[in-house]
C-alpha cells in the first residue's frame, strides 16, 4: 500500500501543484510580451523541479 504521507509523495504532489499554477500563470500572461518570457522561464523551472520529484518516486 502506498503511503501518500511519505515525503517523496508529498514533494511530488507539491511539485505538481506548482507546475499547474505556473501553467495557469503563463496562460494569463500570454498577451503581455514582457511578462510572457518571465512566465515561460518560471514554467520551465517548475517543470524541471516536477521532473526531479517524479524521478524520485519508487
Amino acid at each position: 500500500m502506498i503511503d501518500y504521507n511519505d515525503p517523496v509523495y508529498v514533494d511530488w504532489d507539491k511539485a505538481l501543484e506548482a507546475l499547474q499554477a505556473a501553467h495557469h500563470s503563463l496562460r494569463r500572461r500570454l498577451d503581455q510580451p514582457e511578462e510572457r518570457d518571465e512566465a515561460r522561464a518560471a514554467l520551465d523551472n517548475t517543470r524541471r523541479l516536477y521532473e526531479e520529484a517524479l524521478s524520485r518516486l519508487p
